[in-house]
């Protein structure tokens, strides 16, 4: 074998060796796709919220790198926005296509599309540009619901226990309100708007509504109440069904001493609440359940409550179902309509107040009989 031929075998036997295609691998790009993903997707700092009143809600996202590749940074961005998830799935935004926007900007990016209307659905997903300008994938699709927008969207009315006020109002049990209604055709979606003053808490047949605790959040109330949205579809049953809600007097009806005057407050009264149900049927009809006249109020259990001095619960005065369909609620009077407190309606946007942990007894102790 001559001295050229040998050098020949020799290069064959090295390009067709393993160490050849580690060298190759290690000269090539180490890859042609974007080394960012977004994701944590958030609309006014909230995950997936139901009832946003802003016109142009700011959208946020995080960002993962798909590589340990060091240094890497967003350049570009671009939003989708589409009324439906079908629609989005398909690559369209009917309602927002910002295109590509040369930024590295990933917080609080305002909506810039098409206007939004009261209860208008927002299916969004977000993709991004990396340090080398290559695209990167589409994030996982996300959601927001907007709220109503305007004051001509209530249909609702304020109700209290009695439109009668005395100053100061005088101290009450708990008001309970229940109402009873039919769905008698397949269900797509519902939605409950609804605020209780001082605090409230909602159960449909029964369950509690979410899992917030003391809402709504405390404001001046002559000036601006916050409400609540909560979807409420699998709540509903084909048939009767029963709203209850149940009031507390919070801040807005602070009695006992306490910094800043809320004792002398300009709004102080009994509670009062404000509910609107609104129910979409798969045959494109809708239903409306709102607070008004037609409304029950009874007490129970809870002879007093207060911000300062807790509660005190009678359980001999429980009305077992009172929160269901079908109770007999014929000795309960009917609520009254009343003004309100005043205060422009808005959506609470923030992360509620929810219960983390429950501590339970270790032992139970009679210490005389009865005590």
């Amino acid at each position: 074998m001559s001295f050229n031929s040998t050098i020949i075998h020799n290069w064959i036997g090295f390009i067709l060796s393993p160490a050849f295609f580690i060298i190759c691998a290690m000269d090539a790009p180490l890859n042609l796709q974007a080394q960012l993903t977004p994701e944590r997707l958030r609309c006014e700092h909230l995950e997936s919220p139901l009832g946003i009143d802003v016109t142009q809600p700011r959208l946020s996202w995080q960002l993962r790198t798909l590589t340990d590749e060091r240094g890497q940074f967003q350049t570009a961005w671009r939003i989708l926005v589409a009324s439906s998830r079908t629609t989005l799935d398909c690559g369209v935004g009917d309602l927002w296509d910002s295109g590509k926007v040369d930024s590295d900007q990933s917080i609080l990016i305002p909506y810039e599309g098409e206007a939004l209307r009261s209860c208008q659905p927002c299916w969004w997903k977000v993709m991004v540009w990396d340090a080398q300008g290559r695209p990167g994938p589409w994030s996982n699709p996300d959601f927001w619901e907007m709220a109503l927008l305007k004051a001509g969207d209530w249909s609702a009315q304020w109700i209290a226990s009695s439109a009668e006020e005395s100053s100061p109002p005088r101290l009450e049990p708990a008001p309970m309100f229940r109402r009873e209604f039919k769905i008698a055709k397949e269900i797509r979606q519902s939605r409950v708007y609804a605020t209780g003053l001082g605090y409230f808490e909602m159960t449909i047949n029964g369950k509690k509504v979410g899992d917030h605790e003391l809402d709504p959040v405390t404001s001046r109330y002559d000036r601006r109440v916050y409400y609540l949205t909560f979807d409420i579809t699998d709540h509903l049953k084909s048939g009767n069904n029963a709203v209850g809600v149940m009031l507390g007097t919070g801040w807005f009806n602070m009695h006992t001493k306490a910094v800043w005057g809320f004792g002398q407050a300009p709004w102080r009264a009994r509670p009062c609440m404000l509910c609107q149900i609104e129910i979409e049927y798969v045959d494109g009809m809708r239903q409306r359940i709102i607070s008004d006249s037609s409304w029950k109020v009874s007490t129970g259990p809870f002879i007093l409550d207060g911000i300062r001095n807790g509660e005190t619960y009678d359980a001999r005065l429980e009305q077992e179902g009172w929160d269901a369909p079908n109770f007999d609620d014929s000795q309960w009077s009917s609520a009254s309509v009343i003004t309100g407190p005043g205060g422009v309606l808005s959506a609470q946007m923030l992360p509620p107040i929810r219960t983390t942990h429950i501590l339970k007894p270790k032992s139970v102790t009679e210490v005389q009989p009865g005590v």
